[in-house]
């Protein structure tokens, strides 16, 4: 008699009734950030970033990706926090923004996270959170601020 096929151990997922939503989780300036993962198109290692003299601070400068030369922005610097610069260690975002790759440059990746889209709290609308601010949300063993790149890329890029 031939044997029914071993079934591979379950993982619990969410209903597929639920929207989820995956999230970045990097280190920048010090502190966690979640990031939208689907605007990402590739995480990179360090490479060269080269300053752009009168560029806002929060531009950490231009880097060649495959022979394209892109912006670079500073995560740290750009949400205004003690940047130390990305070092030589730092890993590369790139994503698509408004129809052109850019670079954010964070100390380092941590993990991706997939939440329920309820779970992330609304920043306030009161004007009292600075306007890169999406909301929070809880990844244990804390809240992390999760990042709109859009207007973040917008207010720094133009």
């Amino acid at each position: 008699m031939p044997q029914a096929p071993l079934e591979e151990p379950r993982v619990d997922e969410p209903s597929h009734d639920v929207p989820m939503e995956s999230l970045l989780v990097v280190r920048a300036g010090g502190h966690l950030f979640a990031l939208p993962l689907d605007p990402i198109q590739e995480v990179l290692p360090a490479r060269p970033i080269t300053p752009v003299p009168g560029a806002d601070a929060a531009v950490g400068g231009i880097a060649n990706v495959r022979g394209r030369v892109i912006a670079v922005v500073d995560l740290a610097a750009a949400l205004q926090l003690t940047a130390t610069g990305l070092g030589r260690d730092h890993r590369l975002l790139v994503l698509d923004h408004r129809g052109r790759q850019v670079g954010i440059g964070v100390v380092d990746v941590v993990r991706i996270a997939r939440v329920p889209a309820h779970e992330i709290t609304p920043a306030a609308a009161d004007h009292t959170s600075p306007t890169w601010l999406r909301g929070s949300v809880s990844l244990q063993p804390e809240a992390i601020d999760v990042v709109d790149t859009d207007r973040l890329l917008d207010s720094v890029l133009g």
